[in-house]
């Protein structure tokens, strides 16, 4: 897939339509030809260069299509990063073209005005934590020192402590990747005997040392950092103390507190997410409730993303706490806010499918499921292929509860051929020991050898620890097992997590 069209399709339905609004505002004819290029790469009908140039030009005029569709691309980036700038707001942004609008003044002999929109320019880029932009102002500021009548002496302190913070931040980025590595490793061995080691040999092979005396944004950088890998590893109870000691840390050196919401509410998602994910459904619990109380102090644009996140984590919390109706009326509830982006709003009607399902709401758990968009190719860009392959196997599961067993083999064989890339990947292998078993269950409907049935699904995790079961393999183990020991599916899934 071409850079252009994935960004496009990407488009929330808003932006696509704010973007549209943007390439309005210009004049003549040529924003009348990129508005015709997306809204056609935006309808994605896998039409040809050739194909798309006839329909702008009346003939495949390559040249001008080629033009245009670099046009367009340079446009997009243009508004993307006014939309985006990288999470900050337009803190980044500002920084960037406050230097811009500085060297025009000073090249209009004002440099007594930008002089002054530079210091307020760092400062604002300072109070948000935006390192890289406030170094890019102070360079300039050094550098045009002179011109802009300013004593550089006094700032080179600031110079050498925002060069050290942007070079810690650039290392730990790096530092994910290897630990991603690290742990993927430890994923398919099942051999890691401290987390806490791995992070600081990792680290301490860039120069980063986790004990120094770091801003907190840097250490909450380097807490999500170290949760990303741990999601692909599932090694959560290793991540509880980690995450928990180093919270409290930053609140007792009063790094942390309500002078930064943003960083607040962060930590409370991360350490409520690793609690579920560690089966201490009570402290998770407790922190989903302080969670909702900084969201609600602190309900801003930045931070709206999180509202949608506290409503799936909540929900699945109730779920394996045995409060399922409670789960289903949350997520039925969040389903109906404006605010939903389109890959939260799939996540919960797919959760909310399964919830309803542990109920034997069997029909209501179709219509949901029949809900969700039907574009595998759209879907699979959006919520990635494992999320598409757990949606196919809810889907085969809807279908064995409503003895379609006459199109479920059909189903496997398309699932095996689909997700092949995924299942050969020994990170999944509780996928493919899924289907396998499904398979086994069901050329034996009558369940006349249940011994061997059951001997598969024992051997799914057997070198996997329970306390570190992938939470979506726990799931459709109990299912099989549920089904075929003929036991009640929610109340064994429950039991499991509770083991």
């Amino acid at each position: 897939m071409l850079i252009l069209e994935t960004l496009i399709q990407s488009l929330e339905a808003p932006h696509a339509k704010a973007f549209l609004v943007f390439l309005k505002s210009g004049s003549g004819p040529a924003p009348l030809k990129e508005e015709q290029l997306f809204t056609l790469l935006r309808k994605d009908v896998g039409l040809s260069p050739d194909d798309i140039a006839r329909q702008l030009y009346g003939k495949p005029n390559r040249n001008a299509y080629h033009t245009l569709r670099k046009r367009l691309q340079r446009k997009l980036y243009y508004y993307l990063q006014f939309r985006n700038a990288d999470g900050q707001g337009d803190v980044r942004l500002d920084a960037t073209l406050a230097i811009g609008a500085a060297t025009q003044l000073i090249r209009t002999d004002r440099a007594d005005v930008a002089a002054k929109l530079l210091q307020k320019s760092r400062a604002v880029a300072r109070k948000a934590n935006d390192y890289e932009g406030s170094l890019a102002i102070l360079r300039h500021e050094i550098r045009h020192a002179d011109v802009l009548g300013l004593d550089y002496l006094p700032m080179l302190d600031e110079w050498k402590e925002l060069h050290n913070l942007v070079s810690i931040m650039q290392r730990v980025d790096v530092a994910y990747s290897l630990l991603r590595l690290k742990l993927r490793e430890v994923r398919v061995t099942g051999q890691l005997r401290s987390l806490d080691a791995l992070v600081r040999v990792e680290l301490d092979s860039l120069g980063i040392d986790l004990d120094q005396d770091l801003p907190a944004d840097v250490v909450y950088r380097m807490m999500e950092i170290i949760r990303m890998a741990i999601i692909a590893t599932k090694e959560y109870h290793q991540f509880d103390p980690l995450i928990t000691q180093t919270h409290r840390h930053l609140v007792e050196s009063g790094k942390l507190g309500d002078h930064e919401p943003v960083l607040q509410i962060g930590f409370a998602y991360m350490i409520a997410h690793t609690k579920f994910r560690a089966r201490k459904l009570d402290e998770a619990l407790l922190w989903t409730e302080q969670l909702n109380q900084l969201i609600q102090h602190q309900r801003t644009a930045e931070n709206r993303h999180y509202i949608a996140r506290y409503y799936l984590l909540r929900a699945a919390i109730m779920n394996y706490a045995g409060r399922n109706t409670e789960a289903i009326a949350l997520l039925e509830f969040a389903l109906e806010q404006p605010e939903l982006v389109t890959a939260d709003r799939m996540n919960m009607l797919l959760n909310l499918c399964v919830y309803l399902f542990q109920v034997d709401e069997l029909k209501r758990a179709r219509q949901v499921l029949q809900s969700i968009d039907t574009q595998e190719r759209k879907l699979e860009r959006l919520m990635g292929l494992e999320w598409l392959f757990k949606k196919s196997m809810i889907e085969m599961i809807l279908l064995v509860e409503a003895n379609h067993t006459d199109l479920i083999f059909n189903r496997l064989r398309s699932v095996k051929r689909l997700y092949k890339e995924l299942l050969n990947d020994p990170i999944n292998d509780w996928m493919g020991t899924f289907i396998s078993a499904m398979e086994l269950m069901l050329k034996d409907p009558l369940q006349q050898n249940n011994e061997r049935v059951l001997k598969e699904l024992d051997a799914m995790l057997n070198h996997w620890p329970l306390n570190r079961e992938d939470l979506h393999a726990m799931t459709f183990r109990c299912w099989l097992k549920s089904r075929v020991e003929g036991l009640n599916y929610y109340l064994e899934l429950i039991h499991s997590y509770a083991a």
